[in-house]
Order: C-alpha cells, then structure tokens, then sequence
C-alpha cells in the first residue's frame, strides 16, 4: 500500500510536495504538523524520573555543576525544614521513525473513536 504523497519521505529530511502544485503555505503547515505530530509521539514515550535525597547536614547546598539542585520543604507543622538534593532525568526521547506514522494515526483514532465508551 502506498502512503500519500505528503507523508511520504523522500530523503530523511525532505516530504514529497508534488500532490501540493506550488502551494508553498500548504506544504509548510504539513512540515509543521508532522514535525508537531513527531515531537508529541517522542514526548508521549518518555519518562521523567526524578531523584531526591535527604541532604546531610555537612552538604555544601550550593547549586552545583554534578547535575542536581537545592530543595528546601518546610512542614506546615512546627515550621521544620527538609533540605534535598534532586536530579531529574529524561529518558526515550529518541526520535521516532517516520514510517510508524500510519500505525500511530490507526492508534489515535481508535483511542477517539472508543474515548467515551469506557
């Protein structure tokens, strides 16, 4: 089955225009949805971890350059504060393939399609 012409990649960084006829606005608005659509599908298969551990009184609490940051949380109660220091991570934001786009565009409207019924 052949994909439409928009879709298709013609080099990795280049879709094929010629269903377009010269419209140069609508060739742009279709790089900006699918770069759009691609962000989202590498945004959706992340993960955020995030790390945070009690920091030692004998802690230097300055923002350091080893990747984490000074938290500080004071308890409603009693005013006590709890000093962290927290990482956070992104992980899987490889850039998906292209070609999976007709798969994902299938998963998107069953999901719709079936939203309200759970």
């Amino acid at each position: 089955r052949e994909e439409p012409p928009a879709t298709r990649s013609t080099k990795s960084n280049e879709i094929e225009t010629s269903s377009f006829h010269g419209d140069a606005e609508a060739v742009e608005k279709t790089r900006r949805t699918l770069r759009d659509f691609v962000i989202a599908a590498v945004a959706k298969d992340c993960s955020v971890l995030i790390a945070m551990r009690g920091a030692r009184d004998d802690d230097a609490f300055s923002d350091d350059d080893d990747g984490t940051f000074a938290l500080t949380s004071t308890a409603a109660e009693g005013g006590t504060s709890v000093r962290y220091r927290c990482r956070v991570s992104v992980v899987d934001v490889d850039l998906k393939p292209i070609a999976n786009m007709p798969k994902w565009l299938a998963t998107h409207r069953e999901i719709a399609e079936n939203w309200g019924s759970c």
